[in-house]
């Protein structure tokens, strides 16, 4: 993964998880759901027909139906704008610049804020370089604007430096209710299916709208890194779901993901990576042990020493991985397979290596 990004031929994707940190406390999707169904209160009694496990699409298309039923629709969006709009401090993290430091061809977002916009424009006053006013590309579901979709792409292939990336924002900006992709009905439209009895019906041969061509060219055309991504974000399992089985063979890794291991995840590594592997990514995970994810800005800055110095350094180990013990009897982590835990004990990022590597059994001999 390092050597692909050193490369700068990749795009980074970058999904809800690196927004909703603690200095940006921009809303996931179960607190944006929580938010909205507050408000749907206050215009009529709401009681929700769908449980918190279910399709959070499907339970963001029963608030919008309640908003649309009394006349609020514009409320629903504005409400959307609000929550994801420019925060009165900074807009962006450490980890936000890091990441645009590196030398992706571009960044695709399926986030409403402009937490990358605003990395990018910090990054570049750093270099005394000016900041541009044209970073954002919005996809949008009315088809406008389509010229500045076409731009992004060659823009891709063009490659005019690092000052000359763009971000395109696939499902809607904060400061552009309309082209807002959130419920069920609107990701139908977006991607060419149909909505019948309330559910998302995938036709085997859907309309051919811009959102899927546009997701399908930079999938079939390039490769990608995810950031802040998970299968529990609907939006990022629904795209992937709808190129896969069109581009590649199930289980052949083409694209990365970077998630986080900790004391929870550790005993659904196998499950969380055979997840992304059918949908063609290869899983790295990066040392969370202490909760903090300083781990992703060492990967993100080994991957910068990478491409600065031409050569893949090892992974740094983090004082929390190197002080992880074995958890006590009727602890959280009790459970997990003792075979496991033998694995991290008195251990540096020895244990991490071996975790990435097993999740990797084809990887090898694709590269041969």
């Amino acid at each position: 993964m390092l050597r692909l990004i050193a490369s700068g031929e990749a795009i980074s994707f970058v999904g809800a998880g690196l927004s909703a940190s603690p200095e940006l406390n921009y809303p996931a999707w179960p607190k944006l759901l929580e938010v909205m169904s507050a408000e749907a209160k206050k215009l009529a009694s709401f009681q929700s027909a769908l449980n918190e496990t279910e399709d959070p699409l499907l339970r963001a298309e029963e608030l919008k139906e309640h908003f649309k039923k009394h006349d609020a629709l514009a409320r629903f969006k504005s409400i959307l704008c609000h929550e994801y709009g420019p925060k009165d401090h900074a807009n962006c993290t450490l980890t936000h610049q890091r990441l645009v430091k590196l030398p992706f061809r571009a960044f695709v977002t399926t986030n409403y804020d402009g937490c990358l916009e605003h990395a990018l424009t910090e990054v570049a006053i750093s270099k005394n370089q000016k900041p541009r006013l044209d970073l954002s590309v919005v996809i949008k579901s009315n088809g406008q604007d389509r010229h500045m979709v076409s731009r992004f792409l060659r823009s891709i292939v063009e490659h005019r430096g690092p000052h000359w990336r763009y971000v395109a924002h696939i499902h809607g900006w904060y400061d552009d209710a309309e082209n807002i992709i959130l419920a069920a009905s609107d990701y139908a439209e977006a991607y060419g299916f149909k909505m019948e009895d309330g559910r998302i019906q995938k036709q085997k041969a859907p309309v051919a709208t811009l959102h899927r061509q546009f997701a399908w060219s930079l999938f079939a055309s390039r490769r990608m890194v995810f950031f802040g991504c998970s299968m529990d974000d609907p939006y990022i399992k629904g795209l992937l779901d709808v190129v896969a089985a069109d581009l590649w063979e199930w289980h052949q890794p083409i694209h990365f993901v970077v998630l986080p291991l900790d004391r929870e995840s550790l005993t659904s590594v196998e499950s969380r990576a055979g997840d992304f592997r059918r949908h063609g990514l290869q899983v790295v995970f990066f040392d969370n042990w202490d909760g903090t994810f300083v781990g992703l800005d060492h990967l993100l800055d080994s991957a910068l020493a990478s491409w600065e110095s031409g050569q893949t350094p090892p992974a740094p180990a983090s004082d929390a991985s190197k002080q992880a013990v074995r958890p006590s009897a009727g602890s959280e982590t009790s459970q997990v397979a003792d075979e496991q835990l033998e694995q991290i004990e008195n251990v540096n990022l020895q244990w991490l290596e071996e975790i990435n590597e097993s999740t990797v059994p084809s990887l090898k001999k694709n590269e041969d």
